[in-house]
């Protein structure tokens, strides 16, 4: 089984165009199938299989998340920005295609 975190956050589809709550999955910070939202201090840990293995310097982070619509059901990607250890920012990486077509 494989390990990640959610992310809560709201959204605009690329495909359908529609504003919603998406869940993100994404796979750095502690393993533990935590639940963030935007705002939130990511904790890092210092165990398990992830990237980074530890806490960057800073707290300072750029990673990726999966999503998708609850409209349309296709998928797509997000960049998720950790600024001193706080979930600070994410967007939709349109240069990443989706697994659904």
């Amino acid at each position: 089984m494989s390990g990640y975190n959610l992310l809560r956050v709201s959204l605009q589809c690329p495909h359908c165009g529609v504003e919603s709550l998406a869940e993100v999955d994404f796979r750095f910070g502690l393993f533990e199938f935590r639940d963030y939202s935007v705002g939130d201090r990511l904790e890092w840990g210092e165990e398990g299989d992830r990237s980074p293995r530890e806490r960057p310097e800073g707290g300072n982070f750029d990673g990726e998340g999966y999503a998708e619509c609850a409209f349309c059901k296709k998928d797509f990607w997000v960049t998720i920005n950790v600024r001193s250890d706080v979930l600070a920012e994410v967007s939709v990486d349109s240069s990443k295609p989706g697994y659904i077509r």
